[in-house]
């Protein structure tokens, strides 16, 4: 059983979709920024209050060591930070690629083109019309 009969059909269906899914990860991405800002804003106005008020009530060697110890977390929350973000775009492009991989999957008109004895050029620019409508680029040397 097939979702969709034709391929215009299908490539309709695949930038509606795509649309959503792209509306989806800018909203979420927009709140975890503003998530991150406000944390950073916290850790730093925190970090710099700490440091200040070790340094007049103990001095300049302890102000120094929280300063560093400061310095450390501050890099590490970065840090972790990145790979987030990084793991968060990774999943997204995967998302999408399955998303348009399984609209293809159920059209009829490009299973019935793969199944035929057409030119294989012919096949591989159905496919890459149908992945520029999800905003993808297909590579014939990967899996994409």
């Amino acid at each position: 059983m097939y979702n969709y009969e034709t391929i215009d059909e299908c490539k309709k269906e695949i930038s509606s979709k795509v649309i959503d899914l792209d509306i989806a990860y800018a909203s979420n991405h927009s709140l975890y920024e503003c998530f991150t800002r406000l944390v950073n804003i916290v850790m730093l106005w925190t970090m710099f209050a700490h440091i200040i008020w070790t340094w007049t009530h103990s001095g300049y060697l302890p102000a120094l060591k929280i300063s560093g110890i400061c310095t450390l977390i501050y890099i590490s929350a970065f840090v972790i930070d990145a790979w987030i973000r990084a793991n968060y775009d990774r999943s997204y492009s995967n998302s999408k690629i399955n998303l348009v991989r399984n609209m293809i999957d159920g059209c009829k008109e490009y299973q019935e083109l793969l199944d035929s004895d057409n030119e294989e050029w012919c096949k591989r620019q159905a496919l890459r019309d149908m992945a520029k409508c999800g905003n993808l680029e297909v590579s014939w040397d990967k899996d994409e």
